[in-house]
């Protein structure tokens, strides 16, 4: 008669598939030790390397105490039932293929993942009592909930609002390097067109952030705040400098059409070029 126990472990947020694994081991090994016919050659597939290799291994990790337990029992019953006709092999299955009752396991692991245990007097003493949660796992948790807290945040924030419509590709970009292929754009204007585009350029309103400079204003105009926006589009003490830049478009562009726009970028260059902004003094 088929003998079975079950043990829930927990969720997948506490322990890993390679403890659920040696849990098994140990349950296997378990009823291997009560059974009245235990006096022979006895053999546990598994398809699990990891778990194979660590039982191999100097069991120095914090995950190890199971498959220390593994050993533990495996040694327990050899010193018993040691004699010249008495074997006990743990071997790779691949995907237990072949083994009689595969099914009726399956069937039996799906009721313990869903929380069904055996009654507890029945299980081997180590696992008679909660098994501590596996730092992997907590740590990958942590992780993540961490990962999900900084997204929030940072979906809510004032940048992600203004980056999330952007093109803020790296300057070491395909896309980026594609817009500056013109060979009349220098290195200084492709780093100053990228500045822009992340909103990192040398004017007021970014330098102002840092005390570079004494105020935010335009240099020009004397507007409150010099931003990218300000410069390219809106300055009125260069809005003569801005008609061939902006007279094509029948409403004034976006900063991302404008910077990342291959037809646009010459002229672009040339306004900026015309307003000598940038210009060392």
């Amino acid at each position: 008669m088929d003998r079975v126990l079950r043990y829930h472990l927990g969720t997948a947020k506490q322990h890993t598939i390679y403890e659920a694994e040696l849990v098994g081991l140990v349950l296997s090994l378990h009823l291997i030790n009560t059974e009245k016919r235990s006096r022979k050659s006895c053999a546990i597939g598994l398809d699990n390397t990891v778990v194979l290799q660590s039982l191999q291994s100097e069991l120095t990790n914090p995950g190890h105490h199971i498959a220390a337990e593994v050993l533990r029992i495996a040694k327990h019953l050899q010193r018993r039932n040691g004699n010249v006709n008495y074997s006990l092999k743990i071997r790779w299955t691949a995907g237990h293929v072949g083994i009689r009752g595969n099914e009726k396991a399956d069937r039996e692991a799906k009721r313990t993942a869903q929380g069904q245990s055996s009654a507890r007097k029945s299980l081997p003493k180590y696992l008679r009592k909660t098994l501590p949660q596996s730092i992997s796992t907590l740590r990958q948790a942590n992780n993540k909930e961490r990962n999900e807290k900084w997204k929030r945040e940072w979906q809510t924030s004032k940048r992600y609002k203004r980056f999330k419509a952007k093109d803020t590709t790296s300057p070491a970009s395909q896309k980026f390097l594609t817009l500056t292929s013109d060979h009349r754009i220098s290195r200084k204007m492709a780093s100053l067109i990228f500045q822009m585009r992340v909103r990192h350029a040398p004017l007021n309103s970014y330098l102002y952030q840092f005390q570079k400079v004494d105020s935010a204003r335009c240099p020009a105009c004397r507007d409150h705040n010099e931003t990218v926006e300000h410069f390219l589009l809106y300055c009125p003490k260069y809005a003569h400098k801005q008609w061939p830049l902006l007279s094509k478009n029948r409403t004034i562009p976006s900063i991302t059409e404008l910077l990342s726009d291959r037809k646009t970028v010459i002229p672009l260059i040339n306004y900026i070029e015309a307003t000598e902004r940038f210009h060392e003094k």
